[in-house]
């Protein structure tokens, strides 16, 4: 990746358009080190990063900017910092618009299930996000409420869906105590075929470091099955 500057989210117009230009001159000085470090060996890839916040000017030109420059992949930054969702999704899918097709997208810090959900749909290839292994850690599981087989993801483009295709499940609540049955009964990983909700509750409730494995396993799962599931769903579209 290459140096870039990035603005907090409540940043003024000035500030965003500053860290934009900064971040396109140390893009153009990224590469010209790039290409010289790996000038007789086998390179590496090299990604951009679109900067400019909300403002939709700015991150035009960013875009447009390190296309001139020329990257191995362009990555969308500086969002999911806490602006609105419809701001996000606005500027995301304007980027996209923007930035070549034979080209890697990736977005980065996303994100919520719903949110990959519509960003892929929008020509994003890559996320990086620490939400599964982090809701892991405290007890929360992404469970998929219907087969992800069965899901139209058509239906999840708009910022504020009506519905979602899964729960997020508080392990640690009491009423799982008793609870026999597997934590998500669509989802096929190593902890939901061997681990019963009763039995992860135990586990966080006595602090053993297995809760977190077994956790984390179900989540990163969780999120592979999405990806796999929107990768079939594109080439069955197609």
């Amino acid at each position: 990746m290459q140096f870039d500057d990035v603005a907090a989210g409540n940043s003024s117009r000035e500030r965003y358009e500053e860290a934009m230009e900064r971040s396109l001159r140390w893009a153009q000085r990224s590469k010209k080190e790039f290409e010289h470090i790996h000038e007789s060996k086998i390179p590496p890839l090299l990604f951009g990063i679109v900067q400019g916040g909300t403002h939709k000017d700015l991150r035009e030109r960013s875009a447009r900017g390190l296309m001139d420059i020329g990257f191995d992949g362009y990555a969308i930054g500086g969002l999911s910092v806490g602006e609105d969702r419809t701001d996000a999704y606005r500027i995301a899918k304007r980027v996209c618009e923007i930035l070549p097709q034979d080209k890697p997208r990736y977005f980065m810090g996303g994100g919520m299930p719903e949110e990959i959900a519509a960003y892929v749909q929008m020509g994003v290839d890559m996320f990086d996000c620490v939400l599964p292994t982090r809701n892991a850690r405290h007890g929360t599981l992404f469970i998929w409420n219907k087969s992800p087989e069965t899901i139209d993801w058509s239906l999840y483009q708009d910022p504020h869906p009506t519905t979602l295709f899964y729960d997020r499940l508080r392990i640690t609540n009491e009423n799982y105590q008793q609870d026999q049955t597997p934590l998500d009964p669509y989802c096929s990983c190593s902890t939901c075929k061997t681990t019963s909700r009763a039995y992860l509750r135990y586990l966080f409730s006595v602090q053993e470091l297995l809760a977190y494995r077994l956790a984390t396993i179900h989540n990163l799962h969780f999120y592979l099955t999405l990806m796999q599931s929107l990768r079939n769903w594109i080439q069955t579209a197609a």
